[in-house]
């Protein structure tokens, strides 16, 4: 049996005690990954992992918490040329952390330049979306999905990817089937049964 993990981060320093050798302990049990980075730095690393292992590929992007005044996405788009680098992400809105009005309208300027970004080298992307607590998951699911939106034309049809850690609603999770993506559910489900009946009704595909 072969597991194939989309979304992890064994570049980030939590494993730099003993990274080759998880990394080599998962191999030889036929895990594939898909090293995520969340800034330039660990999107950097995560090339270089893809680029050292077969079973080991990459996504490059800025996590809406790392957003800061000195970001290029060109610096990104560099990244993006190597072959080893499937998906653009983990990138979209992070209102939990960020509830400044001027700062959340940033995140969502950089989250349009890597939507564009993606859809330019025809790679997928990898949606974080997290909701500011108390029943609020609905705003930023609905912007987020309001973004996403507004690239589907006929011309990008290309469009895709998987909403990351995906804690909103089973409408929610329709809506962004519907536009082509996928629904991640991580180790949250795990210890809630808060989301047995969004399990329950996604279809398995």
């Amino acid at each position: 049996m072969h597991i194939f993990d989309s979304h992890c981060h064994p570049q980030f320093p939590q494993y730099d005690a003993d990274r080759e050798e998880m990394i080599k302990r998962n191999l030889e049990k036929g895990v594939f990954m898909i090293a995520v980075g969340a800034d330039l730095k660990t999107s950097a690393q995560a090339v270089k992992l893809a680029e050292k292992y077969e079973r080991i590929w990459a996504a490059v992007g800025l996590h809406p918490d790392e957003i800061t005044g000195q970001f290029r996405i060109s610096d990104y788009e560099l990244l993006l040329q190597n072959k080893k680098v499937v998906a653009v992400g983990e990138i979209g809105l992070d209102y939990y952390r960020t509830s400044e009005p001027e700062k959340q309208e940033r995140q969502k300027e950089v989250f349009r330049q890597f939507i564009e970004l993606a859809l330019k080298h025809d790679k997928a992307l990898i949606i974080h979306a997290r909701d500011a607590g108390k029943g609020s998951a609905g705003k930023i699911h609905s912007d987020t999905l309001a973004i996403i939106s507004s690239y589907l034309t006929p011309s990008n049809i290309h469009l895709r990817g998987v909403a990351h850690s995906f804690t909103g609603s089973i409408p929610e999770a329709i809506g962004y089937i519907k536009l082509g993506f996928n629904i991640g559910l991580n180790g949250i489900i795990t210890f809630s049964e808060e989301y047995n009946e969004l399990i329950k009704t996604l279809p398995i595909n």
